[in-house]
């Protein structure tokens, strides 16, 4: 390797890449490397992906643990929840009904069997038991 000459690594072989080669001498493969790691590189406001992708190979690396690949997903969130820096706000719990009608009834039955086992207002009105 000369001094000042960037190895780029393709696979399993070294190519040596100029560090000011004209951009009609790159291959559609570099260019289409670059316009990805681009994308990635978008901050979105709470960080890039590659940035997100970095930590996380970062993590894996020290910590090395034997089910890597299942505890991928989980220690994806951690890092995203760990470096949000977005306002939260409550979820909001929202009531779906497919047949209003049919829920209408249902509360009416219950309200109605409510009433079957309410204790009366006036205990000395009760049925002797």
């Amino acid at each position: 390797q000369v001094a000042g000459e960037r190895v780029q690594i393709v696979g399993r072989s070294r190519q040596a890449v100029c560090p000011a080669a004209p951009a009609a001498a790159m291959g559609t493969s570099d260019i289409a490397l670059e316009r990805v790691q681009a994308l990635l590189k978008i901050d979105t406001g709470d960080g890039s992906l590659y940035d997100h992708i970095v930590r996380v190979a970062n993590a894996l690396a020290v910590d090395k643990p034997n089910d890597a690949l299942a505890q991928l997903e989980q220690l994806s969130l951690n890092l995203k929840k760990a470096t949000y820096r977005g306002s939260t706000a409550e979820d909001v719990e929202l009531e779906i009904v497919a047949d209003a009608a049919a829920e209408e009834k249902r509360k009416q039955w219950c309200m109605d069997a409510l009433k079957i086992v309410r204790q009366p207002s006036d205990p000395s009105c009760a049925p002797q038991v």
